[in-house]
Formats: structure tokens, sequence, C-alpha cells
């Protein structure tokens, strides 16, 4: 059965006898403003709707477009919030990985999704494969790169941006090589005796051959947020 959405007479309302809208919540946090406010209907009753809100976006001056680092550095300050309440680290490290691979791999490398799956750099082997048969890897592991990330200080875009172009590097490899790298204990870690300095350093150690690696360069949006 269909239910009618909840209706409140003009008088109940100038009355007071419900709570006020809720204006302008804003969370530190960074969550969506979301504003009610009774609307009348034809029929002279009041209706609460809630629109839909966006969330502000960082940095944003006069509608211009942000740099990609703007919005890492925005995740990495709710990741310390978030672990500063009491989350742990792996709990918390969501909205950073996906702002690493919406707004570095896709939008800044271009190396998302099958549509781009064909352009990113393989291994030797993946290199005579077909890309059903190969996997998307990272070649430094996303947690190393959120924990060198969250280590930053200060903060800047410019840091993270340096960081990134020095450590965030796709690679397609196949099935049989993304299998060894998880049975070698460095599924999710470099190697303990990583120099720090060689992003292959986990395909040399399983034997992964890596093909000439055109790494890309990032874009260069229009520098409009502050860092």
């Amino acid at each position: 059965m269909r239910r009618e959405p909840r209706r409140l007479s003009a008088e109940a309302v100038l009355s007071g006898n419900r709570p006020p809208p809720a204006q302008d919540c804003q969370a530190e946090s960074g969550r969506a403003t979301v504003t009610t406010r009774p609307i009348p209907d034809q029929a002279g009753s009041m209706t609460t709707r809630i629109p839909a809100a966006r969330a502000r976006r960082p940095g944003r001056a006069g509608g211009g477009t942000c740099a990609p680092a703007a919005f890492i550095v925005f995740a990495i300050r709710q990741q310390h919030a978030a672990e500063a309440f009491g989350f742990t680290r792996n709990e918390a490290c969501r909205n950073l990985k996906t702002a690493l691979h919406q707004y570095w791999q896709h939008k800044t490398l271009r190396q998302h999704g099958q549509a781009r799956k064909a352009s990113i750099p393989r291994s030797r082997a993946a290199s005579k494969r077909p890309l059903s048969e190969c996997v998307v890897e990272h070649a430094v592991p996303q947690m190393e790169i959120v924990n060198r990330l969250m280590a930053l200080d200060p903060l800047t875009e410019s840091r993270v941006t340096r960081l990134l172009r020095k450590f965030y590097t796709v690679l397609l490899v196949t099935k049989e090589e993304h299998a060894r790298l998880n049975a070698s204990g460095v599924r999710s870690a470099m190697p303990k005796d990583w120099d720090g300095r060689n992003v292959f350093a986990r395909y040399n150690l399983v034997g992964i051959e890596p093909a000439t690696v055109d790494r890309p360069e990032a874009t260069s949006p229009p520098k409009t947020c502050a860092e």
C-alpha cells in the first residue's frame, strides 16, 4: 500500500507543535549541508521536504576547478579526524583510497576502468596476454601510500603531488604473477628491506619483470585552490 507523505497543518507549524526545521547543518568533517523547510501544498497543508544537498568541495574559489591534490588533502584531514575519534587506520582509510583512485588514478593519470585498461603499462609476461587475463596492480601498495600521506607534515597539495608522482604506479600483471605476489607476503606491503626508492621492489622479489614503463605525467589543473 502506498504511504502518503506526512502532512502537518499550517496551524500546527505556526503554533510550534513540531520541532523547528534544521537549517544549514554543516559537520566539521565536511559532510553535505542539509536544509529542511515546510513547503505549502495546494490544500494549504505543510509538507516537510529534505532537498538533495551537495557537499561543499574543498578549496573552491569563485566556482573554479580544484586540483586533484586538494581533494586528497581533504580526505587526509578527514582520516586524521577519524583516527583521533577512535577509528583504526584500516577502518578510516576508505575515503582516502577512494580519493586516490578517483582524483589521481582516474582524473590525473587517466588509468582507470576497463575502457582505459589497454593504456596501462604491463609486465613483460602480461604484454603477451589478452587484457582479460591481466590484473591491475599498484606497484607500491595503496596502504603504503596511505601511510606516507598520513605522515606528511606540513600537509600541502604540493607535497601530496610530489609523493604521488614518485610512488603511485599502476601496472598490469598476469593472474599467475598476481597470485605469486599474494603468496609472497608482500600483497599489501613493500619488502622489509625496501630502500624507499625502487617502486618495483615487490616485483623484483617474486620475479616479475616490468616492460618499459612510461609513467604518465600528472596534468596541471588551474591553480584556484589555496593550500
